[in-house]
């Protein structure tokens, strides 16, 4: 069962607000922001990349797969794209899904 939905402004889980997106930033739940989308590059706080995102697949700075959109979206609900990468980047993200 999904437990997160994603309605292209918020991350929530189990209808608790986890994350947010605001423009090309993504914030927690108390505001503070975790990370920034750069182009196609997601960003920590501090600016180091974290990911990059081709549509299809996330990758770590050196090139080695993180997961599939469709990996992503067996966990979270919502529009597909590069927010919703960051987010489950930022929040949701287990080692189990590099499986």
């Amino acid at each position: 069962m999904i437990e997160y939905k994603y309605d292209g402004k918020y991350l929530r889980q189990r209808g608790a607000k986890a994350g947010e997106v605001e423009k090309a930033t993504i914030r927690d739940a108390h505001g503070r922001r975790v990370a920034r989308i750069d182009g196609k590059i997601i960003r920590d706080a501090r600016g180091n990349p974290l990911a990059e995102f081709d549509g299809k697949c996330l990758r770590n700075p050196s090139g080695q797969k993180i997961a599939t959109m469709d990996q992503i979206c067996r966990q979270v609900e919502g529009t597909k794209g590069i927010a919703l990468a960051a987010l489950w980047l930022s929040f949701i993200r287990t080692e189990d899904a590099e499986d």
